[in-house]
């Protein structure tokens, strides 16, 4: 069972160095009334909500399909599509992208703009981890980027050079291996934005993904939740 916790990372546009300040000047941390303050990060441009990933911390791909399916507080969310994390990860981090560099000569820890991993670490994660991952997968392919607080925050992690496109997912794994990184899985939803009283974010009946950007597996599972969604409360 997943272990819902809330956090409170007090993060706000004021935190974010200025020269990551127009890459994620769209970008907003939202409280949630599930989740707590700034558990959600809300995309002006695309009207999508990004959980955070402390939220879904250490939970396999399996667990977080059957959390999705089942946990009412998850049921106006899903997991968000490749081309969504793509578009997202393109404004808010692009220099992973970008990367001439890699730390120790390991391709799969590119060196990034400090700013943007900074960006990034606030964003979805929690103050107190020293690393912070966001997992996505289609079922079948694993991807994933990572930012490491230390050494200014310049090492990040990701797949992108070792085997574009992604690698094999492992649905049993929790992928963490540290009580210091935060391993978390990228959800997101539609919904509703109050910034008249305290910058509030009410996730809405989440949008069913677009087939053309590779959702056939999770257009399946958003038909199914619907048609066998279940009350039971589950654990916060």
């Amino acid at each position: 069972m997943l272990h819902l916790t809330k956090t409170k990372k007090m993060v706000g546009l004021v935190a974010l160095c200025l020269g990551a300040m127009n890459a994620q000047a769209n970008f907003l941390s939202l409280d949630t009334a599930d989740f707590g303050q700034d558990t959600v990060t809300y995309d002006s441009d695309t009207g999508l909500g990004w959980l955070d990933t402390t939220v879904t911390d250490r939970v396999t791909y399996n667990e977080m399909m059957d959390e999705l399916e089942n946990n009412p507080l998850l049921a106006n969310y899903r997991m968000a599509t490749f081309a969504e994390y793509d578009d997202m990860l393109s404004r808010m981090i692009p220099s992973i992208y970008t990367a001439t560099s890699f730390y120790g000569g390991n391709l799969g820890a590119p060196i990034v703009d400090t700013s943007e991993a900074s960006a990034f670490r606030q964003y979805f994660g929690n103050s107190s981890k020293q690393v912070i991952f966001g997992n996505i997968s289609d079922g079948v392919t694993h991807r994933y980027v990572g930012s490491n607080s230390w050494n200014a925050g310049q090492v990040a992690y990701s797949e992108i050079y070792i085997t574009p496109g992604g690698i094999a997912l492992d649905p049993d794994s929790t992928f963490a291996n540290s009580a210091d990184q935060v391993h978390g899985w990228h959800l997101v939803s539609t919904g509703t934005v109050d910034l008249e009283s305290g910058e509030f974010f009410s996730a809405a009946d989440v949008n069913a993904p677009d087939m053309a950007l590779g959702g056939l597996a999770l257009f399946g599972l958003v038909l199914r939740r619907r048609k066998s969604r279940k009350g039971n409360d589950s654990e916060i």
